[in-house]
C-alpha cells in the first residue's frame, strides 16, 4: 500500500473561503496544501474552513423558517 499521493490538489493562497469550502465539498479531502507562486506555504484543514465560515456568518446566513 502506498502512503502518499502524487496527485495532490493544492489551493492558491488567495483562494476565498467559499471557494475552498466548495472544493472540499466536491473532493472530500481533510486538508489542502496552500501554495503561492508554486511554493508550499501552508496547509488548510476542513475544520479551519468550517470554523472560519461559522465565525463569519451573519443573521441572514441562518435560516429562520418555522416548521
Amino acid at each position: 500500500d502506498e502512503v502518499m499521493s502524487r496527485d495532490v490538489l493544492a489551493v492558491e493562497a488567495d483562494s476565498s473561503i467559499i471557494d475552498l469550502a466548495q472544493k472540499m465539498g466536491k473532493n472530500k479531502p481533510k486538508s489542502y496544501p496552500v501554495t503561492e507562486d508554486g511554493k508550499l506555504i501552508g496547509l488548510v484543514t476542513r475544520s479551519a474552513i468550517l470554523e472560519s465560515l461559522w465565525e463569519n456568518r451573519t443573521t441572514c446566513d441562518v435560516p429562520n423558517d418555522k416548521l
